[in-house]
């Protein structure tokens, strides 16, 4: 009983500190992104950082926390693709 305990200790204690890193992650991506969108510049978004932080989710994340931040991944693919030649008009 005690060990189970503690291994449900540790995937919460885990799972708490990847999202923590992914959310960290998201939140510099998705500024950078913004920030180079309304100044009409080539963003400068360091990867690394959030597909590491995608991966150590996968190891612990539960389906649905997985699947939300797949869902994240997509709108944030489809928002690089506006820096890919071509010139938004607005914030649309």
């Amino acid at each position: 009983m005690g060990r189970r305990s503690q291994n449900r200790q540790w995937l919460q204690e885990a799972r708490t500190a990847a999202y923590e890193k992914f959310l960290q992650a998201f939140g510099n991506v998705e500024m950078e992104l913004r920030e180079a969108f309304v100044d009409r510049r080539a963003p400068a978004v360091v990867w690394a950082p959030f597909n590491a932080a995608v991966q150590s989710m996968s190891l612990v994340a539960s389906q649905e926390a997985m699947a939300a931040a797949e869902q994240i991944c997509d709108v944030v693919e489809e928002f690089t693709i506006l820096f890919h030649g071509r010139h938004p008009a607005d914030l649309e």
